[in-house]
Parts: C-alpha cells; structure tokens; sequence
C-alpha cells in the first residue's frame, strides 16, 4: 500500500480496461474518497476526474486528513460503466497535524 504525507496534493490516476484487457474510456469519471478528518469525523469526498493522455486524472488535498488509511473508489459513465477500487495511506505525525 502506498503511503503518502499529510499537506500534500496528490494526483490521482486511473486508467478503466476491460476484462481482456484492452482500455476503454467511459464518457466521464469521478473518484470518491473516504477517510477520518482531523476532527476524528468520516469524511466522503467525490472528486470529478478529467480525461488526458489515457488516464482519468484528479487532484486531492490531504490537509484535511488525520491520518491514515484512504479509501477510494473511481466510478466511470456514460458509454462504458467500470470501478475501481483501492487505498493508501497518509502519514501525519505530531508536527503535522
């Protein structure tokens, strides 16, 4: 799993295939986000993905997270319905709270 400071913006990539393999693009994509806000509350985030170069791409800022593991799914529509799923972590100690 891949882990990640806090206060840092991180770019997001996904890339939908097929079960053959082969990448197929639906007509739009979002990535929702979950995880414990510094105020030890669950946060839901929905990100809208842009399309460039073969992959969906987002932007998210981890200021808000507390720390730990971010969960997230990326959900695409339109043409080509597909999901993915994943997690990482983010590392924030006293200094970085």
């Amino acid at each position: 799993m891949s882990v990640f400071t806090r206060q840092n913006q991180l770019t997001i990539t996904v890339q939908f295939v097929a079960a053959d393999g082969t990448p197929t693009q639906p007509q739009n994509a979002t990535l929702r986000l979950v995880y414990v806000g510094l105020t030890s509350q669950k946060v839901i985030e929905d990100i809208t993905l842009s399309y460039m170069y073969g992959v969906w791409s987002g932007v998210w800022d981890s200021t808000p997270c507390k720390g730990g593991v971010v969960a997230w799914v990326a959900r695409g529509y339109g043409g080509y319905s597909a999901a993915k799923q994943g997690s990482f972590i983010i590392d924030a100690n006293a200094a970085n709270m």
